[in-house]
C-alpha cells in the first residue's frame, strides 16, 4: 500500500517526477523507501520474536534516516560529473544502514531460541540482507557511471545511466516486496507454523 501510494503521488506529479529523473534524483523513491524499507526491517525483528518497542522504533527510525541520506546524496550531486560527486551523505547513510543490520544479527544470534527458528525465517532474512545492500550498490554505480550506468551509452536520453539505475531500483523493490509476501504466505501455510507459534 505504501508503494501504491508513492506511485499514485508520482502520477499526480508526473512532470516533476520526470524532470527530476532527468536531473538525476527521485525524491518520491527515497520517501517511499524510508517508510516501506523501515517497516520491512522492523517486521524482521518481529519474525525473530523481538517485540521490544524501543528496538523496533529505533530500527525504524535509523533505517528511515539511511534512506533520507540517499535523498540528500541525490539532491547534492544531481547533474555532477563522477569526479565531482560528494560522497559524504552516501557514507553517512551506509554507516547508519550497517549499524541497524549489526544490531539485527546480534539479536538473532544471541536469542535463546536461535536453534528453533524455522527455515523460512533464515531464508528471508539472508535473502533480504543481500538484496538490501544491492540498493547502495546501484547508487554507487549511478554516480560513478560504471558500465550500463554510464550516460554515454544513451545518447538519445538525458541522464540515461541514471534512468537505467532507476529501472534496477524498480526491479529490486518489486523483488523484495514480492519475496516478503511469499515468505509470509509460506510461513502461514507451513507445516511447522504451529511449532513456530508455540515458540512465540
Amino acid at each position: 500500500m505504501l508503494s501504491a501510494a508513492a506511485h499514485f503521488s508520482m502520477l499526480l506529479s508526473w512532470d516533476k517526477y520526470t524532470s527530476d529523473l532527468a536531473k538525476g534524483m527521485n525524491h518520491f523513491r527515497w520517501i517511499e523507501y524510508s517508510l516501506s524499507s523501515s517497516l520491512i526491517l522492523s517486521l524482521l525483528f518481529i519474525v525473530w520474536l523481538n517485540f521490544d518497542f524501543v528496538q523496533l522504533s529505533g530500527t525504524f527510525t535509523i533505517n528511515a534516516c539511511m534512506c533520507l541520506f540517499g535523498d540528500m546524496h541525490e539532491r547534492i550531486n544531481a547533474g555532477r560529473a563522477p569526479a565531482k560527486v560528494d560522497w559524504t551523505a552516501f557514507t553517512y547513510g551506509s554507516f547508519v544502514g550497517i549499524v541497524s543490520w549489526c544490531w539485527f544479527w546480534y539479536t538473532v544470534i544471541t536469542s535463546p531460541y536461535v536453534g528453533d527458528y524455522p527455515w523460512y525465517a533464515w531464508a528471508y532474512s539472508i535473502s533480504y540482507f543481500v538484496l538490501f545492500f544491492s540498493f547502495p550498490s546501484v547508487m554507487f554505480f549511478q554516480y560513478t557511471q560504471v558500465g550500463k550506468f554510464n550516460n554515454s551509452n544513451y545518447p538519445d536520453l538525458t541522464n540515461g545511466g541514471y534512468l537505467y539505475g532507476e529501472r534496477v531500483y524498480m526491479i529490486l523493490s518489486l523483488s523484495i516486496k514480492s519475496m516478503l509476501l511469499w515468505m509470509v504466505a509460506g510461513a502461514m501455510f507451513s507445516s511447522s507454523s504451529a511449532d513456530w507459534a508455540d515458540i512465540g
